[in-house]
């Protein structure tokens, strides 16, 4: 476990605090539900960077033309 510091609004200091209190919890432990809970939150939102990597939309001849197609692209003048 690692520890941190986090600058918090003070009125959210003491919405948590008077949580904690009425749960008869620690701070800590208020806090690291509520961290936990919105990263579960957020990863399963979050889609992987390589979804659709490598999709040709039903074209097989992608990686066997590669060169031709950069080639036909390419603007000479101007560069790539």
């Amino acid at each position: 476990m690692a520890r941190t510091t986090l600058l918090i609004d003070d009125a959210v200091l003491l919405e948590i605090k008077g949580i904690a209190r009425s749960q008869r919890r620690t701070l800590k432990e208020v806090v690291t539900e509520a961290l936990e809970q919105y990263a579960a939150g957020q990863s399963s939102q979050r889609l992987p960077s390589f979804t659709a990597a490598g999709r040709s939309e039903g074209k097989r001849s992608i990686a066997r033309d590669a060169e031709d197609i950069l080639k036909s692209d390419a603007d000479k003048a101007a560069g790539w």
